[in-house]
């Protein structure tokens, strides 16, 4: 594929994944280091779920691997770390610039477009020595995770009923992408939509050309039900599926919610061969 892209100089990865809750191994990681090595390029890792990993799974920083191997920018944040809305405290680690100076002058004018910006993250920066320093933090963090595991294995379990579905168990943050089978999905399948100006309106948008077949179904789930998730297609996936979170901690509202998924999933398929 590079061969046929020589516009392309660099490989992002977002490890754990968003949108699908993947965590990718040492050996995946290598060999996209090996890869990116290779061609001469840089790697941009999205490492902000780093702590959100379970089932087993374990994270990789990639700055271990590309030590003196390839320019690489790491992305990590607080407002992951923990339930903290608002506390939208970001930063870049930069490692190995000097390997190529086109690189050392792409990370001076990142940084310096950066330092431009005017944003009120003077709190979560103050407060974060207290945060991670905190003796209870790690123990804190391990059962935040544990939350996180039993949300999204409970959510798979209830999806894993719909043949129609191919799905992956989520290993690490909070978010699932079930895909539809090959052909399962066409243009004359509906949900019952109780409003009719709704029902007029989505009948419309999902009329236009080319419109996408998950996308769809994820308009007539939102009218008839008031469940939203996000179409695969959305995030550039030849696959057509959806995206959805597995946060809610409610184990009364959360097996409601995704067992009225499930049955909508159902009738939606059914509503036409």
């Amino acid at each position: 594929m590079l061969d046929k892209h020589p516009e392309v100089v660099g490989v992002l990865i977002i490890n754990p994944n968003n949108p699908t809750g993947a965590v990718y191994s040492l050996e995946i990681l290598e060999r996209i280091v090996a890869l990116v090595e290779k061609r001469g390029l840089f790697i941009i890792s999205d490492e902000v779920y780093f702590r959100m990993v379970f089932n087993g799974h374990k994270h990789v920083h990639v700055s271990e691997l590309a030590a003196n191997r390839v320019p690489l920018m790491v992305l990590r944040g607080l407002s992951k770390d923990m339930p903290w809305p608002g506390g939208r405290s970001g930063w870049v680690e930069f490692h190995n610039t000097e390997l190529y100076p086109a690189f050392q002058a792409y990370t001076a004018a990142v940084q310096q477009r950066v330092l431009l910006e005017v944003c009120s993250t003077t709190l979560p920066q103050t407060i974060l020595p207290q945060l991670y320093d905190h003796p209870d933090f790690l123990a804190w963090s391990k059962h935040y995770n544990a939350g996180l595991k039993e949300a999204a294995d409970e959510i798979f379990d209830l999806l894993s009923s719909v043949p129609e579905l191919l799905i992956n168990r989520t290993n690490g943050a909070f978010y699932m992408m079930p895909l539809f089978r090959e052909g399962v999905l066409n243009a004359r399948q509906t949900l019952p939509i109780a409003n009719a100006r709704v029902r007029e309106f989505i009948e419309e948008v999902v009329s236009r050309p080319y419109f996408p077949l998950d996308k769809r179904f994820t308009y007539y789930l939102l009218a008839a039900t008031g469940i939203v998730i996000v179409p695969a297609s959305d995030f550039y996936s030849p696959y057509p599926g959806f995206r959805l979170t597995t946060l809610d901690r409610d184990p009364v509202r959360r097996r409601a919610t995704y067992t009225k998924l499930v049955q909508a999933i159902r009738e939606y398929l059914e509503s036409s061969a």
